[in-house]
């Protein structure tokens, strides 16, 4: 599977940057990351409060539309179903596409990558089950279906499933993965001590926290990503990974500046360590994407004053954590 093959497959984005060890060589394990609604708004503004990032040191870089075929606004199960499938798609659908009437199956990446006995995982900071992780690995008419999700996802036996979602896995569910073989962890030491080659994570009832509201006890996008590879890596075969940053869309959502930049930056380390990874590999193909741009964020200079670097780190909770109502209900996003 060479690197010009996987690139031309998931050519349909707003942005996409491209990095491997070999270029030229054959490619044996295989790294997507997206930043769930990350436009160029929001990498210029994390720039300009933490620097240089590790996403600028990629050294192909291309960009295209992301219409879906509902219109211009596509939405992050359309958007992921052209990364993952190759194939545009109506707004809500997963992986599955309207042809002659009827509703048919789409082959993913994933899917090749289990065709070809390679391991495969999926990491994200939204629900197991929200779009662009079940995109990777379900078929269904509408992504409002995340019980019957959660439950492909188990069926398809993805080596590695770490987000959040608990609350989309019934009891059934979880007895099935159990009886598939998978260890099922719900915190951050419960992720450091699992050693199987099929593993659910499941850190938070619905989204994982954002970076500024998260606990001890909730690994972060990077200490997911680190044990995936970690159990990825043993297939001699290679493996198939994505990676989601998925909350800086629901950033946007809310117009949340500080959560916004937090978000791209810890997705970012990702980036970065995922590069020194490939560097040290010879057979490692990263790609780094967007699906599409969430809020229309731009970043201008106010009378050649520039972004109050202190002021917006020191925001230490998000907007929806600030808010949240007397019952402590909070804001979640949706896209």
């Amino acid at each position: 599977m060479r690197a010009g093959v996987i690139f031309g497959i998931v050519l349909v984005l707003l942005l996409i940057q491209v990095s491997a060890a070999t270029p030229h060589g054959e490619v044996k394990n295989v790294i997507v990351l997206i930043g769930d609604g990350m436009g160029f708004g929001q990498v210029q503004l994390t720039k300009l409060v933490y620097g240089h990032l590790n996403i600028e040191n990629i050294p192909y870089t291309g960009f295209e539309l992301t219409d879906s075929l509902s219109g211009e606004v596509t939405d992050s199960a359309a958007a992921g179903t052209a990364i993952a499938t190759g194939f545009k798609t109506y707004n809500g659908m997963i992986s599955t596409l309207k042809f002659d009437g009827k509703v048919v199956n789409l082959t993913t990446l994933l899917e090749l990558a289990q065709f070809m006995n390679k391991s495969t995982g999926l990491v994200t900071t939204t629900r197991i089950t929200h779009a662009t992780p079940a995109v990777f690995a379900s078929h269904t008419e509408s992504r409002k279906m995340e019980e019957e999700i959660a439950r492909q996802l188990i069926q398809h036996k993805v080596n590695v499933l770490f987000g959040g979602g608990k609350g989309k896995f019934d009891e059934r569910t979880l007895n099935l993965a159990k009886k598939y073989g998978y260890e099922v962890v719900f915190d951050r030491k419960g992720l450091e001590e699992v050693s199987g080659d099929y593993v659910l994570g499941l850190f938070a009832d619905s989204h994982i926290p954002y970076v500024l509201d998260r606990d001890a006890n909730t690994p972060s996008l990077l200490d997911m990503t680190k044990k995936a590879i970690e159990i990825l890596e043993r297939n001699p075969n290679g493996f198939f990974l994505m990676v989601e940053g998925g909350r800086i869309d629901h950033a946007c959502h809310t117009n949340d500046v500080a959560s916004t930049v937090a978000e791209t930056k810890e997705f970012d380390d990702v980036v970065g360590y995922v590069l020194e990874y490939a560097r040290e590999k010879d057979d490692t193909l990263v790609i780094v994407t967007a699906d599409h741009e969430t809020g229309g964020l731009a970043v201008g200079i106010d009378y050649g004053s520039p972004v109050n670097v202190e002021k917006m780190k020191g925001i230490k909770k998000s907007i929806s954590f600030m808010v949240a109502d007397k019952e402590g209900r909070r804001y979640q996003g949706c896209h």
